[in-house]
């Protein structure tokens, strides 16, 4: 098996390599929720990016060649699935890593190695699940932060508790979403009041 390593991942170009951004926003979200804590993290590392820009895919739908290799190779996923090529979520193989790299200009094959368990081993564990849940989502909280504040800086509001009914009306269906996405986030990692807040927005819309 092919294990690529981030030294040979930084040298890949930092452009979308999707075929169909609505298919990698789901599969993204698809795979990273049923991932753990550690395999998160160990996607990050893998990557050498802060977790904000991974957190960008779910909302642009936009996958560089680095980052689609990282996710592919630690959850075992075809790459081919993330950049919405093929259907069949399948596994990390060479025939699917040679593909993708051909298909994007990539001639030089990485060296066949076991899968990580060499660099596993050499690795000190000094975190916990629990500790590396709890970074999660502090950069994840960071994230959404940073979010907002451009939405707010981009359309030259205040923030939303101060705004005026008037400024609030003027939000597009497209705002609304994003805002909708971004507490949907803040309850699946269990946000203080986030859900009674969602809840109390769904029992609106439906009476």
């Amino acid at each position: 098996m092919q294990v690529l390593d981030t030294g040979f991942l930084k040298q890949l170009k930092q452009v979308n390599i999707s075929k169909d951004v609505e298919k990698t926003k789901a599969r993204f979200k698809e795979v990273w929720k049923a991932s753990s804590p550690a395999q998160k993290k160990e996607i990050q590392t893998l990557a050498a990016v802060a977790m904000n820009t991974l957190g960008r895919i779910a909302n642009t739908g936009s996958i560089n060649a680095r980052l689609t290799f990282a996710i592919a190779q630690v959850l075992n996923v075809d790459p081919l699935y993330l950049t919405g090529e093929i259907d069949a979520i399948g596994e990390y193989t060479d025939k699917s890593v040679n593909a993708l790299l051909r298909k994007h200009g990539y001639n030089k094959n990485p060296q066949k190695k076991p899968r990580r368990k060499a660099e596993k081993a050499e690795k000190v564990h000094t975190e916990t699940d629990e500790e590396i849940a709890a970074r999660f989502e502090s950069e994840l909280m960071i994230m959404l932060k940073e979010t907002r504040d451009a939405y707010i800086a981009k359309r030259g509001l205040n923030p939303l508790s101060q705004l005026k009914p008037d400024a609030l009306a003027k939000l597009t269906d497209e705002d609304i979403l994003t805002l909708l996405r971004s507490l949907r986030l803040k309850v699946d990692i269990g946000v203080p009041g986030a859900q009674e807040r969602l809840t109390n927005i769904q029992e609106l819309l439906l009476f």
